[in-house]
């Protein structure tokens, strides 16, 4: 009596090359430094998380009972920021509060921070795209299959050069994005611009104008970036507006959400963010910090929901800087403004436009490093997957760039480079299929001799997410992990006839282990392919262990 478990898997992957575009390099600047310390929080300010059924003027007699005032409150949760009185400290305040049945927690207003590193003098290419010595994270092929088009990344961080809007100005090398409506968090208004410098430097390397003759170039070009600013001129933040920001982008369309910004504590508001972000069906990707500690910073910590995204150097070194541990994912260029790896006279920082400090309209092309420039990497590459299908979940871009990772360290993944250097080529798929059941098929108990199939409508259906693709089949032996029945084109002593059929009436046989049988040609994209199996049990057995055979269905292009 034998019972049979089968398993389907099957994916591959075809890359192109063509040739990188000129660049030109038009100034050298520098900026300051701006990192994140630990708990650091608003002096005066504590959170306040109400219970959801309390009224609003509960909520507003309980503040004023304690002498607060409302400096902020969240559109999405009962969640808000209370000003301490005169004479008492936030501890005192938040004891205060925690005393109340209707309150949920309360907390001080932590401050998150723009990740970024000291630079210097401006770098003369863009060496973490490509460069002929380690490869960069092989933009050209990666443009060769995709630009991003279709897709929208919100950049959550100080906001962006993205219009003329009084004192402020269009960066000109971004004159050629796209850009979708975002909003301000800080000033509470429809116009996100960028007021530090750091927003635009990130969404530079996610999205920057490209082939357009200026500058430099952009992972995903062809995307569309929605500016969210949550960060004020100074690069800095709290939680709630983050968190809120996030979810802003969610329910606005982004299917990619870039935080080059970190905290060093966690905080369930935030962590209800991306949370929902990700139940969304939308593309985390955050920076571990620059603190060179073992501890990755919020929102990234956050394993489930959240990529996170330590830098390298030229060399393909983890940087000095990059916090790492247990919830680090990837990693990515992000530089190394101390050194001059690539002898070409500017230190190793990733080149993109911004502005000078403060100044909002004196655009120059900057060098900057730190977790906050590796992060947007893997955002646009992110982009590029997606523009290939727009239905691809967040676990599946997830396992594009993590399982295409350019290893490094120690095999397989490691606390330091998480799964590898994000290699773009790699990553973005010509092909990719994926199966809409559950994978497995068992017939239970059977007797020997007998034959059974698979009953119509429990078919295994694969489908071609990115396409067109030849699919061709092929299995292995069954076994009990000792014993083995043999594939046959008659059932035998240990023997089995192992069919399968596209249509649940013409059969084809599996006469050989591992031999790839056809399935399907030229099946476009988004089209879908079913398969049957059929079972004729061997007449006799040497053994009475659990057979199961396991099904690969590959990919190839026509």
């Amino acid at each position: 009596m034998k019972r049979l478990i089968l398993t389907l898997l099957g994916l591959l992957l075809i890359s192109l090359t063509i040739a990188a575009g000129p660049i030109r390099i038009f100034a050298e600047k520098s900026i300051k430094r701006v990192s994140v310390t630990t708990e650091e929080y608003v002096p005066n300010q504590i959170v306040v998380k109400f219970k959801t059924k309390t009224s609003a003027a509960e909520i507003d007699k309980k503040i004023a009972q304690e002498g607060g005032e409302k400096v902020y409150e969240s559109k999405y949760q009962p969640i808000k920021v209370v000003k301490t009185p005169p004479g008492k400290s936030i501890n005192q305040l938040i004891a205060k509060f925690k005393k109340d049945p209707k309150v949920e927690y309360a907390k001080p207003n932590y401050l998150i921070k723009a990740t970024m590193i000291p630079n210097d003098p401006l770098y003369s290419y863009q060496w973490h795209f490509y460069n002929s010595t380690y490869g960069g994270i092989n933009m050209p092929t990666a443009w060769d299959k995709s630009q991003g088009q279709g897709v929208i990344v919100a950049v959550v961080d100080t906001g962006v050069a993205y219009e003329n809007y009084g004192k402020y100005g269009l960066a000109p090398d971004l004159a050629n994005t796209n850009f979708v409506p975002g909003y301000d968090f800080v000033n509470n208004d429809t116009h996100p611009n960028d007021d530090e410098g750091h927003g635009t430097h990130v969404t530079g390397t996610i999205a920057q104008s490209t082939n357009n003759n200026l500058g430099v170039a952009g992972i995903a070009f062809s995307a569309s970036i929605m500016p969210v600013k949550v960060l004020d001129n100074n690069g800095n933040g709290t939680y709630v507006q983050v968190a809120d920001g996030i979810r802003y982008a969610t329910d606005h369309g982004a299917k990619v959400i870039n935080l080059s910004l970190g905290g060093a504590v966690p905080d369930p508001y935030l962590e209800s963010a991306v949370q929902y972000a990700y139940n969304h069906g939308v593309t985390i990707v955050a920076a571990t910090g620059n603190d060179g500690a073992n501890q990755v910073d919020y929102p990234a910590a956050y394993d489930n929901y959240v990529i996170a995204v330590g830098a390298t150097r030229f060399d393909e070194a983890v940087t000095y800087y990059s916090n790492y541990g247990s919830s680090v994912d990837i990693t990515a260029p992000g530089g190394d403004l101390t050194v001059d790896q690539n002898g070409d006279g500017y230190v190793d920082g990733v080149l993109q436009q911004t502005f000078a400090s403060h100044q909002p309209k004196n655009f120059g092309y900057y060098l900057y490093s730190g977790t906050s420039m590796a992060t947007p990497h893997v955002s646009g590459v992110a982009a590029l997957i997606l523009a290939r299908n727009l239905n691809f979940t967040s676990d599946q871009v997830r396992n594009f760039i993590q399982s295409t990772a350019e290893d490094h360290g120690i095999s397989g993944w490691d606390q330091y480079y998480g799964w590898g250097i994000v290699d773009a080529a790699a990553a973005v798929p010509n092909l990719s299929i994926s199966l809409t059941t559950d994978g497995s098929v068992s017939f239970g108990t059977l007797p020997l001799g007998s034959t059974t199939s698979t009953p119509s409508g429990s078919q295994e259906t694969v489908k071609v997410d990115v396409g067109p693709a030849d699919l061709t089949v092929s299995s292995t032996d069954f076994s009990d992990g000792s014993n083995h029945w043999l594939l046959s084109n008659n059932p035998g002593p240990d023997q089995v006839k192992w069919q399968y059929s596209t249509d649940n009436i013409n059969w084809n046989t599996f006469l050989s282990p591992n031999v790839n049988y056809p399935l399907a040609s030229n099946l476009p994209g988004g089209n879908q392919q079913d398969i049957y199996f059929k079972l004729a049990m061997p007449t006799s057995a040497s053994d009475f262990g659990q057979h199961s055979s396991q099904v690969t269905i590959t990919a190839t292009s026509p």
